[in-house]
């Protein structure tokens, strides 16, 4: 049998046309499995879009009835040093907080906490869920600690870096890596009932990392950085240590140069050392 040339192309476009329906039906395929259902966490992979505004639909559904706080007249103590003391512009966008118990999570947040450890989170920067401890200065913490979150997140106009968000909500909520908390006993009299909150390492090296910054460069030079870096979005630890180089070696040169003064009048001792020396010579020569 003799195939001709139009017989093989009409056979090659129907082979073209069934690859691209198989390929059609396995892309929709993996789309309804991707969208099928609600996701619990931040959304990736094809369906970006259409996941994230589901995620956050979610999330402003389990955050209904949730406390509502202005971070341009909030009183609570990090809130406070990010706006009156390093001065970074409070964020206009209204922070809300909410509290859940462990075991009342809704499905959008179980993935967020389900680490034993992890009591607090500032959701989309603006969203702050805080777990029932059952000590209310614990919740207080966490409290000021995902509000560092929130203003900085909100602040600025680029991601910040895992280290430095961790570190600054350290820094400015409690500034230790360790700390008790404790209250009355419900069942014994004259009993105190508490535990130890010791900091995970991971989150330690990152608060020291801080901490070092702030003692090599002091206090306000440090300020200034901080709030340079969250109104950018450009963390650069080398432009503060480099910075304070410069300032170190500018003074050390200052301090060994010698006062004009001294120039001058070194200049003027030398000029009537020449004077003399063209004097006392013109004075042999006559001689």
């Amino acid at each position: 049998m003799r195939y001709t040339k139009e017989w093989r192309a009409e056979v090659g476009f129907r082979w073209t046309i069934r690859v691209a329906v198989v390929w059609c039906a396995l892309a929709w395929a993996l789309c309804n499995r991707c969208c099928a259902s609600l996701p619990e966490g931040p959304p990736d992979g094809s369906c970006d879009r259409i996941s994230r505004e589901r995620y956050e639909a979610a999330v402003r559904r389990a955050f209904e009835g949730a406390q509502v706080i202005d971070l341009r007249r909030s009183r609570i103590s990090s809130v406070v040093v990010l706006r009156e003391v390093i001065k970074i512009p409070p964020p206009p966008v209204p922070v809300l907080v909410k509290s859940f118990r462990r075991d009342h999570l809704p499905p959008v947040l179980k993935p967020t906490f389900s680490r034993p450890g992890v009591c607090g989170a500032t959701i989309l920067g603006r969203y702050v869920a805080v777990l029932e401890t059952g000590f209310d200065k614990e919740f207080e913490d966490i409290l000021r600690h995902e509000l560092v979150h929130a203003y900085i997140t909100l602040a600025s106009p680029k991601p910040l870096p895992f280290w430095f968000q961790e570190a600054s909500a350290v820094m400015f909520s409690t500034g230790k890596v360790r700390k008790f908390y404790g209250k009355p006993s419900d069942t014994q009299p004259r009993m105190i009932v508490g535990k130890i909150v010791e900091l995970d390492p991971t989150y330690r090296q990152k608060l020291h990392s801080l901490d070092y910054l702030l003692e090599k460069a002091g206090r306000q030079r440090f300020y200034r950085w901080y709030r340079k870096s969250v109104m950018t979005g450009q963390v650069d630890p080398q432009e503060l240590l480099g910075t304070e180089r410069r300032e170190r070696e500018h003074e050390r040169t200052a301090s060994t140069s010698l006062p004009a003064w001294l120039w001058l009048g070194g200049a003027g001792v030398v000029v009537v050392i020449l004077a003399v020396g063209a004097y006392v010579s013109r004075r042999v020569g006559e001689v």
